[in-house]
């Protein structure tokens, strides 16, 4: 007797069609892929039949379209590696609510913070490949973290694939209201002569915002205390309180602030002027030539949510789309 096994459901009989071997296709892109998506199979183990073949075929077509057009069937959790409140994540938090609008499921974020936003990815690396855990990297989660540490806990190309780029934006260099320096000529002036009782705050050891200002500390050859905070919500608060001197924030927050009279904006971290401030000058006209900082917001899945044609080799060998950043 032939039957057919779909998922958990046998179905019987399969009449009119060859005796032929049991056969079993797995489909590696759902997390259940220990059980096979269509086995055919018959005691006899004889020879194929047309019949069975297309009966195969037809069987396989049918399982991945429903499963397709049942994505998605329930709400989606977005991780979002960074605590709240900090610019990271309100960018997260806007992409959610127009995901939940246009997919017509709730896509709730998850702040999973800490070392810089490697525990939030492993959250997603971990979970169950089914396109219902997804990450809201950057270019700190997939270029920062695969460079600065020795033993990477993740890889950034193999384990996962881009969704989407959801947004660009350069970084600003931005002091406490009476910080004692309105432009970058004044700022480096007064930092190389102050250095010593000088800090500048940060989301955390390894962030965008840590890395940034560490670079820019370095090229213009002074040594400040680096003052690490558990997101960029509580950083910026103290800078706002004035209990550290400067960060290197994203424009996102950084020009909002600016706007609100709440910091004071000294550049644009960038090597032309942004349309949405035209007012800041860059650090690049006004001294600094070809210094930039960007950060990248993107949408990334599992990798083994996607069929696995794309041989791992191939990945990386692939282009980096813009994770190597500068």
């Amino acid at each position: 007797m032939l039957f057919v096994e779909l998922g958990n459901r046998r179905l019987q009989p399969l009449r009119h069609a060859h005796h032929l071997e049991r056969i079993e296709v797995h489909d590696s892109r759902w997390a259940d892929n220990a059980r096979p998506l269509v086995a055919i199979a018959d005691t006899a183990g004889k020879r194929w039949g047309e019949a069975a073949r297309k009966a195969l075929v037809n069987l396989i077509l049918l399982h991945q379209s429903a499963r397709a057009q049942a994505y998605p069937s329930r709400p989606i959790t977005m991780v979002v590696a960074a605590a709240a409140g900090g610019s990271f994540d309100v960018i997260g938090r806007i992409l959610a609510a127009r995901m939940s609008e246009i997919l017509g499921q709730q896509v709730i974020v998850e702040n999973t913070s800490g070392a810089a936003g490697i525990i939030g990815v492993n959250r997603v690396v971990n979970a169950a490949p089914d396109g219902y855990t997804l990450l809201f990297g950057s270019i700190g989660t997939h270029a920062y973290n695969q460079t600065i540490y020795k033993k990477p806990r993740y890889d950034a190309i193999v384990d996962f694939t881009p969704v989407a780029l959801f947004a660009e934006q350069p970084m600003m260099l931005i002091t406490r209201k009476t910080f004692p320096a309105s432009n970058f000529p004044e700022f480096v002036n007064y930092v190389k002569k102050n250095s010593a009782k000088l800090q500048f705050g940060s989301a955390g050891a390894g962030t965008t915002t840590h890395l940034g200002c560490a670079l820019l500390n370095a090229v213009i050859g002074v040594t400040v205390t680096h003052v690490p905070y558990r997101g960029g919500g509580p950083a910026v608060n103290d800078l706002i309180g004035g209990q550290i001197d400067y960060m290197c924030l994203n424009m996102g927050i950084a020009g909002t602030l600016s706007m609100g009279n709440q910091i004071k904006a000294i550049a644009m971290l960038s090597r032309s002027r942004s349309p949405l401030m035209p007012d800041l000058a860059t650090v690049h006209e006004q001294g600094l030539t070809d210094f930039e900082r960007r950060d990248m917001e993107r949408l990334l899945s599992s990798e083994k949510c996607v069929p696995r044609g794309r041989q791992k080799a191939q990945r990386r060998n692939e282009p980096s789309n813009g994770y190597s950043g500068n």
